[in-house]
């Protein structure tokens, strides 16, 4: 009896694509314009500030927020004016290569938690299958006004990541960076004199407020008696 050979058929590879999302933090410059492996995807007034190479954009403001801004005249012309995608609230006849933003799928998928432009990209990557994705110039480092949107965004990349996409941050990106590991690290010497110096810094401030508060009410008293004093001099003084 003669072995029976299975045919076992060849499946093709999963396509690649790879995600460029770029922002306007500094490093935006390490994006990888030059690689046509990659797509590059931006937003909002950011071709100011890159290369002509570019995929997909995404404009999520709608015409009356864009109208307060001092550039919606080059703005717009600069919206009509393109040939390839962009993701927008809706489709607008004005602006040819307009596209509605998927939002219900992404809503469904993803759940609500959405207050940046980024967080939105990320969405849109995954629901077009993505099989990488890379941040350039979304520092959003904290103090700074794009704080607030830090959390939804690494939200977003925990996402992907655990959907088995990997997700690039530039190490001079602030996302997903923490001084050191809680627990299994000590805190880092810097950090404890930092801790030690605001501490002295809070006994100080709140000495000087003090001291202020009292030079203050000497102040006021002594403006008072000068006042009650040139008073009695202008009422009862020799003329």
């Amino acid at each position: 009896m003669s072995e029976e050979v299975i045919d076992i058929p060849e499946f093709p590879e999963k396509p690649t694509k790879k995600v460029a999302i770029v922002a306007y933090a500094p490093s935006r410059v390490l994006a990888p314009f030059n690689d046509p492996t990659w797509e590059i995807w931006g937003l909002n007034e950011l071709y100011g500030y890159i290369p002509d190479r570019w995929d997909v954009w995404f404009e999520p403001h709608s015409a009356e927020v864009m109208r307060r801004t001092a550039n919606f005249e080059k703005h717009h012309e600069w919206l009509k004016a393109q040939t390839k995608p962009i993701y927008m609230k809706e489709h607008y006849p004005g602006i040819p290569a307009s596209v509605a933003y998927p939002i219900k799928q992404v809503l469904d998928r993803f759940g609500t938690y959405f207050n940046n432009s980024v967080s939105w990209l990320i969405a849109l990557a995954i629901l077009e299958g993505a099989t990488e994705i890379a941040l350039y110039g979304v520092d959003m480092a904290l103090g700074t006004e794009y704080s607030d949107q830090r959390p939804s965004c690494e939200y977003m990349i925990g996402f992907a990541r655990g959907m088995g996409i990997p997700v690039y941050v530039p190490t001079e990106c602030d996302l997903l960076k923490s001084a050191w590991l809680y627990g299994f690290e000590d805190e880092p010497k810097v950090m404890l004199r930092v801790i030690a110096e605001n501490a002295d810094l809070a006994t100080r401030e709140a000495h000087a407020e003090s001291e202020l508060q009292r030079i203050r009410d000497d102040l006021f008293f002594a403006k008072g008696a000068k006042t009650r004093g040139e008073d009695f001099v202008r009422r009862y003084g020799r003329g």
